[in-house]
């Protein structure tokens, strides 16, 4: 699994995650707080505090094309890290 950490601070930058994230097979989690949505769902990423920072969970290791997409995104000097699926 791979996780990063985004700013996603407005309703254009959620909408054009979502629709990065919902061309790849695997599952995509993003999670603010305590909360963790499908990052697929644009109602379900819209319904996180975007002033605070997004980290995304990949449930994939062969994500790297959508780890590069999403750089854009990132959030200070956020990078894509491997992480153990719990």
């Amino acid at each position: 699994m791979t996780k990063m950490v985004l700013d996603l601070h407005s309703v254009d930058e959620a909408k054009r995650f979502t629709n990065i994230v919902r061309h790849y097979d695997f599952a995509v989690d993003a999670m603010c707080q305590q909360y963790v949505v499908d990052a697929k769902s644009i109602l379900g990423v819209l319904s996180l505090d975007l002033c605070r920072p997004v980290t995304v969970y990949v449930r994939s290791d062969d994500c790297d094309e959508l780890m590069e997409k999403l750089m854009v995104f990132a959030y200070e000097n956020s990078v894509p890290e491997k992480v153990e699926d719990n």
